[in-house]
Parts: structure tokens; C-alpha cells; sequence
């Protein structure tokens, strides 16, 4: 194998674990995004309210605000953006920030 062959899957393969990296602190947070909303269902409705459109979460194919908004769909795979009211808005904008420095502080892992 070439230095420059060498070079290209180690640049490949820093790429991926960036990108790995990115798509998994983006999964931690609509998991925790998920949990919230659970939590606090008094204050953002029952996700599960409406037989027709159900939530996905981080399934979600669409671009939804995350900090007001959470991703549903019907049962014929379409999906929209379904908006929380003002004070669920409010405190889930605090958690986010949370999550946010707690996913900064978490050291990295290298294999």
C-alpha cells in the first residue's frame, strides 16, 4: 500500500467517525428530546393523542424545529411537524441547552 493510498482510507476514516460522531450526539439528543416530551406530558399534550399521527421522533425524515416542534406520521408513511404550546416551547429550550453542555463535556472515545 502507498503513503498516499495510506493517507486517503486514514482521512476516510476520520471522516466517518466525525460524521458517526455528529449523526450520534444528534440521536442522544431527539432521545432525550423524546423523553422530555414524555415527561412532561401535562404541559405538551399526550404525543399519542391523535390515532391518525403518531410521533416518530428520531425517525423523522422531514425537518422539524426541535426546540418547538416534533415529528408525526400517518400510517401512509407521510409526515409533518406537529407545534407544542409556548410553555412546553419554553422549558424544552432549557433542556436542550442542558443536554447540549452535558453531550460538550462528555470526553471522546478513541478506538
Amino acid at each position: 500500500m502507498t503513503t498516499a493510498q495510506t493517507y486517503s482510507l486514514l482521512f476516510i476514516a476520520i471522516f466517518f467517525m466525525s460524521v458517526h460522531g455528529q449523526s450520534l450526539r444528534k440521536r442522544i439528543q431527539y432521545e432525550s428530546v423524546s423523553q422530555f416530551l414524555f415527561h412532561n406530558s401535562k404541559l405538551c399534550g399526550d404525543p399519542f393523542s391523535d390515532a391518525v399521527w403518531l410521533p416518530v421522533l428520531d425517525l423523522c425524515t422531514i425537518e422539524c424545529d426541535i426546540t418547538s416542534q416534533y415529528c408525526v406520521e400517518n400510517e401512509e408513511l407521510t409526515q409533518q411537524c406537529k407545534t407544542l404550546p409556548d410553555d412546553c416551547q419554553a422549558l424544552l429550550r432549557k433542556s436542550i441547552k442542558q443536554i447540549q453542555r452535558h453531550i460538550r463535556s462528555q470526553k471522546p472515545v478513541y478506538l
